[in-house]
């Protein structure tokens, strides 16, 4: 848990078109329903624990996932700078067993053997080959390659896991403020508002160029409401022709490349916090807002396998401490999604984040009690149950 205060999106009035499904009155009956719950005052009336027990109640099928053993942890008690993270932001995980990820804050990549026995930073703050000025996204390609996406210097570089170390390949020159990305054959796809056309999904060459943007295009109500709806999780899957994006809206939706929805559904409990549109593209946001004093956020997005989706919502709550009142993380939602259809089939409480998943290993993350992060071996628990 962490009780830095964090700004996420709620709908009132707004709906982003995603698919021939995806309207405004979709979202409105879904704030109306919550609009309804009684006035929990300053305790949140249901724990995440009651949220998700009512969910497996009501779930016909469901997939648990079991960590087992730690092959190695790195950050709780560090002995080296090194070791030491400022924030943990996305991960990888390469066919050797290392894995690299992305500490945003300190604007560096932390390199970790196999059992961690070798740590190793890669870049550091700056505009030359090799450095960054804002660690944006970290998403893997094919084979042991590696993409980061810079925002602020309009750079995408690629590295390879080359002889035990990061190689970096090649640097090339972006346009756009994307959210997030993921690999698409050597192209990527990001998650950005574009004015100019409405539209949020675009395709980009690795070696720059410009973008294809596709997707049905969102509601023309406002440049800057709709670009804080473009935040969110994206899965690249050229191998069954379709883009998986959790969005902040709250929808789960798979897309074909030629912009068509494959199918969309609206993710289970979710609860968004609130904007508000004050005169010109003013935007105000509140976490966690009352009467239910409990917000969620698209936290993590993984590729668990060829049909199967790790979705983790970050729980954000309100609560009353020495007379003021205080938001912060108190837990992570974790969903398994069926890719093919969207259909949830399983909920858990008690895990961590999930930075990368291959084979029988994730790299995982948390910030208690300070960031952290290590590689586990985990298994579905099996088999699928029918419930009465």
């Amino acid at each position: 848990m962490t009780s830095h205060p964090v700004t996420r999106v709620r709908f009132v009035a707004y709906a982003v078109v995603l698919g021939a499904a995806l309207t405004a009155g979709i979202v409105l009956n879904r704030m109306s329903r919550l609009a309804n719950r009684p006035d929990s005052g300053d305790v949140v009336a249901e724990s995440l624990d009651e949220l998700i027990l009512a969910s497996r109640v009501a779930s016909v099928r469901r997939i648990r996932i079991t960590l087992g053993h730690e092959v190695f942890r790195v950050g709780v008690r560090p002995s080296r700078e090194m070791e030491e993270f400022g924030g943990i932001g996305d991960g990888a995980i390469f066919t050797d067993g290392s894995a690299l990820v992305s500490d945003a804050l300190k604007l560096r990549l932390v390199l970790l053997g196999p059992s961690a026995e070798n740590v190793e930073v890669i870049g550091r703050a700056g505009e030359g080959p090799g450095e960054f000025r804002e660690l944006l996204s970290l998403y893997a390609g094919f084979g042991d390659r590696v993409y980061v996406l810079d925002n602020a210097l309009f750079r995408l570089t690629s590295f390879d896991r080359v002889d035990g170390g990061l190689q970096l390949v090649k640097t090339a020159r972006v346009s756009g403020n994307s959210s997030t990305a993921c690999d698409w054959r050597g192209e990527y796809v990001s998650l950005e508002y574009t004015a100019a056309n409405e539209r949020i999904l675009h395709l980009s060459s690795s070696d720059a160029g410009e973008a294809q943007a596709f997707g049905p295009p969102l509601r023309k109500v406002s440049h800057r409401l709709n670009f804080q709806l473009t935040l969110g999780r994206l899965i690249c899957a050229p191998e069954v022709d379709a883009v998986f994006l959790a969005a902040e809206t709250g929808d789960l939706v798979a897309i074909h490349p030629n912009g068509k929805p494959v199918w969309r559904v609206v993710i289970e409990d979710f609860e968004p916090t609130e904007i508000t549109e004050i005169g010109e593209g003013v935007v105000r946001m509140t976490t966690a807002p009352p009467p239910e004093n409990r917000s969620t956020s698209i936290g993590r997005f993984v590729r668990l396998n060829d049909s199967l989706a790790v979705l983790q919502l970050l729980v954000f709550e309100r609560w009353n401490s020495k007379g003021k009142s205080v938001v912060g993380q108190t837990g992570v939602d974790t969903r398994i999604i069926d890719l093919r259809s969207g259909k949830q089939l399983g909920r858990q409480a008690d895990l961590p984040e999930f930075l990368a998943i291959r084979g029988s290993h994730a790299l995982v993350t948390a910030d208690e009690p300070v960031p952290w992060v290590g590689m586990r071996e985990f298994s579905l628990a099996a088999p699928l149950v029918d419930e009465q």
